[in-house]
């Protein structure tokens, strides 16, 4: 919808150093869905106020999809 497409215009320039404009575009959309997913549903197992469960889950689900794909891409 047009809300998430907001927020790929207003943050996927935040990732474009690191990831090409169309995937920065991508992944800020992403992102933007699973905050809005635990914030409206939180989970038992994972706080979103905790930085190091994010880090971690940033770290395990996040990068590998997007490093890898960028990667292919470069």
């Amino acid at each position: 919808g047009r809300f998430l497409a907001a927020a790929a215009d207003l943050l996927g320039p935040a990732f474009e150093p690191f990831l090409s404009a169309p995937d920065a575009r991508r992944l800020a959309e992403w992102v933007t869905r699973m905050t809005l997913s635990y914030l409206l549903s939180p989970s038992e197992r994972f706080d979103v106020a905790d930085a190091a469960q994010v880090r971690a889950g940033v770290d395990a689900f996040v990068l590998p999809g997007f490093l890898k794909r960028s990667e292919v891409h470069s």
